[in-house]
């Protein structure tokens, strides 16, 4: 009963673990990798219309979108809602950032804490048993506890290291839009070719698995 009341806890902390790390993953709904491929080069600068219509046609990337239309507003206008627009995606990006850690500690506190009920329970029951059978008694009460606080410890280990990962993921994702509207900045001082309302999408490169 205790291995699977620490099993359970276990894998609900696990879950929320990997639910962080999703966020952290696709913050918004376009990786600009792809973007910044799309737009890299004279082929770029002249890709520029085709790929804010894909952008435009998504109805998921309603961040994405705000970002081509800021683009369009003049100087400090455009800068202010641009730096707008990286703190909402700093902010999704850190969204849940001590969910793992805190899982960590859920999960190893509770196998614990269930591994000295298993060892009580047992060596209660062996103190009720004949002489001859309480060695066995007590070394199945102290397999029990060891087994139920070795869940609890693998489930801590797995939500440190999907906290980690998750952590790596939002700062290259920061990293790859910063460098995306660096390159939109440039393309659009050296005089970016204007969005067609009925531009065809652009057929963007697949994006590649996070490291």
């Amino acid at each position: 009963m205790l291995p699977t009341v620490a099993a359970i806890v276990v894998i609900s902390c696990i879950w929320a673990s990997l639910n962080r790390l999703r966020r952290a993953i696709a913050p918004t709904a376009i990786d600009p990798g792809p973007l910044l491929e799309a737009l890299r080069g004279d082929a770029g600068r002249a890709r520029y219309a085709e790929v804010c219509a894909s952008i435009a046609e998504d109805p998921d990337a309603d961040w994405e979108r705000e970002l081509v239309l800021a683009f369009g507003l003049p100087g400090e206008e455009r800068i202010a809602r641009i730096n707008e627009l990286l703190l909402d995606l700093d902010h999704l990006a850190s969204s849940g950032a001590r969910v793992p850690r805190v899982c960590a500690s859920i999960a190893a506190t509770t196998g614990f804490l269930l591994a000295s009920l298993a060892l009580r329970q047992g060596l209660g029951v062996a103190s009720d048993l004949p002489l001859e059978i309480q060695d066995f008694a007590i070394q199945q009460a102290v397999r029990d506890g060891i087994d139920v606080a070795a869940v609890g410890i693998c489930g801590a280990v797995i939500c440190v290291t999907i906290g980690v990962r998750a952590a790596k993921a939002a700062k290259a994702r920061l990293l790859a839009t910063d460098q995306l509207i660096e390159r939109m900045e440039a393309i659009g001082l050296a005089g970016a070719p204007d969005v067609a309302p009925n531009a065809p999408p652009a057929a963007l490169p697949e994006a590649s698995p996070p490291a």
